[in-house]
């Protein structure tokens, strides 16, 4: 099994931050090592798959926070466990609740504010970047933890890449041009330095923000990738917590 994590966030003993990748368990294509339940892949793979991850990683199933993703700009402070309709971002301040994530292209990211002690994780596509979810959610972590901008660290998490990811005109028209990248008559968005500005712009020191350099759709050995693969393409998890 290959597991990823973030080694800005690996010097705080309290925190747990992992993500799934394509390799682990059966490894039966079409989806491999997949974590959703929602893309056609069998129910029980899924239950094995997910027991697998969660036990290497020493997290129980029954404490972790799922969001239900829609390409919204929803961010929720939580409480307990669970399953979370309509959000694509998570806060909380309470121990051993863990934040998941799904990823197979959008940009996953990780929060934690080391002062308060508060975790969140934001699913962001082109949608969600537009939207600025994730100044959304630094927002209300300013607002309801009293979080200060110098205490957040951030983990921008392996996404579908500036290489890999062109876009139609529509789409382009809604970032700024030096998001973009244009090749071959192609336009490419870069979602991950378009949200790595959020953070900065939010005035996060550049010191605590750690951007993962891999494209899921380029690493198609060990990644899943929805616009590479289609319909047969898993879904990996990001799981983030304090304990």
């Amino acid at each position: 099994m290959l597991i990823a994590t973030s080694t800005l966030f690996s010097k705080f003993i309290n925190i747990k931050l992992f993500l799934s990748t394509k390799v682990g368990g059966a490894n039966t294509p079409p989806f491999y090592f997949n974590m959703s339940f929602n893309v056609g892949d069998d129910k029980e793979r899924v239950k094995q798959n997910r027991k697998l991850f969660f036990n290497s990683i020493k997290i129980d199933e029954n404490n972790i926070a799922f969001q239900k993703q829609t390409h919204s700009d929803n961010v929720l402070i939580i409480n307990k466990p669970g399953i979370y309709s309509d959000c694509d971002g998570l806060l909380t301040n309470k121990k051993n609740i863990f934040l998941s994530v799904s990823v197979a292209d959008c940009v996953p990211i990780f929060l934690y504010d080391s002062e308060n002690e508060v975790v969140g994780t934001v699913h962001s596509g082109w949608q969600g970047s537009e939207k600025k979810i994730l100044s959304k959610a630094i927002k209300l972590l300013k607002s309801n933890f009293n979080t200060k901008p110098e205490n957040i660290y951030s983990f921008i998490g392996f996404s579908a890449g500036v290489c890999c990811y062109d876009i139609g005109i529509e789409v382009a028209n809604k970032f700024e041009e030096k998001f973009l990248r244009f090749n071959n008559n192609k336009i490419f968005l870069d979602l991950k330095k378009f949200n790595y500005s959020l953070l900065l712009n939010e005035n996060i020191p550049e010191n605590n923000i750690e951007v993962c350099s891999l494209c899921t759709i380029c690493n198609s050995n060990i990644l899943h990738s929805y616009r590479r693969d289609g319909q047969h393409s898993g879904r990996m998890i990001g799981i983030i917590g304090m304990i």
